[in-house]
């Protein structure tokens, strides 16, 4: 099949020194500039500290108030999306290229210039409580916290779960230490993607984010150093008066660089990965057990893990826990189907060149990339290892990481 090669990333650098990857994109007079810091949940010292400070920096500056900032980007035509995740945080402003010199401006004031107020501050937890306490009836989101600190470890950076008793630890003094340790020695990389003259982008950086001081981070993720706790086993929370129960099974995996990581991303598509897969086969089609159930490789930069989610009636979740792992000891013991492997590969192809159709997918591809320390030279490997995949490599796969007795599982409202 035909695949269409992945743009040219060109690797550049500011007058301060922070690395700067330039991905010409498209034709409209757009671009998006991705800000990229070493500042998440591996980093912070509280949990959910890295999030809320990213946050409430679009909040006030020396020369804006929240709404006033909002109202100039929105005066522009531009938008500012923040993420922080387990391994950084990074800041989106997308903006009319013509515009890139004001809405930079807006950028550098609130990077550079936060004010924190302490009204925002108290609005943030505030609303961020009442949305807790609203999530904390849903059998979702019980599994989900429980999943998460079971299968690594609340002392882990990958196990915390910025739930109602994190946020009340974080103060507003926390703020801007966490900012001046964090963030204000400036982005560890800016991505940009888009449709734009680079001499004059470089100029346009180097006249403000490139003039203000800059050094490389020498803080290490303590993903790199903290050993797994991870339970195993099954573990039930029951809710009072709940219609349904959420089941999340799992165990820890192989990091987003691992060599293996595509073949037991696949093996976990055609195990449940797609609306034609196995578990959606046999428990949704043929059982009728539930209106969806789902299984996925999620990669991280220093681990990963493997799991599997559905939410069942009560009566439903001892026999869904059997045919998931009756599906397992399947994969485990007889190779799929050529057929079955071609069509998961088409699907798997599909959703892959769906990643660089637009200059926010390209960007988002490239942070990716850089976070995880992977090769930005080798964003195609994806379709030559799936296109020699075997069945029976996908057995090997299945027999290598899907280890039954080492599950966990999380039952979140009724018990087992």
């Amino acid at each position: 099949m035909h695949i269409s090669a992945f743009p040219d990333v060109i690797k550049d650098e500011l007058q301060n020194g922070i690395p700067v990857y330039i991905i010409p994109f498209g034709r409209e007079d757009l671009i998006e500039l991705q800000f990229v810091y070493k500042a998440g949940h591996a980093y912070e010292t509280k949990t959910g500290l890295a999030n809320l400070t990213a946050r409430m920096m679009q909040d006030g500056n020396r020369s804006y108030d929240s709404l006033g900032f909002a109202e100039i980007l929105d005066f522009y035509g531009a938008s500012l999306d923040i993420e922080s995740g387990y391994e950084s945080s990074s800041f989106s402003l997308v903006t009319l290229t013509r515009h890139l010199d004001k809405t930079i401006e807006l950028m550098q004031e609130m990077l550079y210039h936060p004010s924190f107020p302490v009204k925002e501050f108290q609005l943030h937890i505030q609303r961020s409580l009442q949305q807790i306490q609203v999530e904390e009836q849903k059998t979702s989101y019980i599994a989900r916290k429980h999943f998460a600190t079971h299968l690594f470890g609340s002392a882990h950076p990958y196990g915390a779960f910025t739930g109602k008793e994190a946020l009340q630890q974080i103060e507003h003094a926390d703020l801007s230490g966490c900012y001046h340790t964090y963030f204000r020695p400036g982005p560890e990389s800016i991505i940009c993607a888009g449709s734009f003259d680079r001499e004059t982008l470089m100029d346009t950086l180097n006249n403000t984010i490139g003039k203000m001081s800059y050094h490389t981070s020498s803080l290490r993720s303590a993903a790199a150093d903290t050993l797994f706790t991870s339970k195993v086993g099954y573990h039930s929370f029951p809710v009072k008066d709940s219609m349904q129960s959420s089941i999340r099974a799992g165990l820890p995996s192989i990091a987003r660089s691992h060599a293996d990581y595509y073949r037991l991303q696949m093996t976990m598509l055609i195990l449940g990965g797609y609306f034609g897969s196995r578990l959606m086969k046999n428990i949704r089609e043929d059982k009728g057990y539930t209106y969806g159930i789902g299984a996925s490789l999620n990669g991280l930069k220093h681990a990963g893990y493997c799991s599997i989610a559905t939410d069942v009636a009560h009566e439903y979740v001892k026999p869904v826990i059997q045919e998931i792992l009756n599906e397992i000891a399947k994969m485990k013991s007889e190779p799929v189907s050529l057929e079955e492997l071609d069509t998961a590969r088409n699907y798997l192809f599909g959703v892959y060149m769906g990643k660089r159709e637009t200059l926010f997918q390209i960007g988002e591809q490239v942070k990716n990339a850089y976070v995880n320390g992977l090769n930005l030279q080798d964003m195609n490997r994806v379709f030559i290892e799936i296109q020699h995949l075997t069945p029976e490599d996908i057995q090997i796969c299945a027999r290598k990481y899907l280890n039954t007795e080492n599950l966990l599982w999380v039952v979140a409202g009724t018990s087992l």
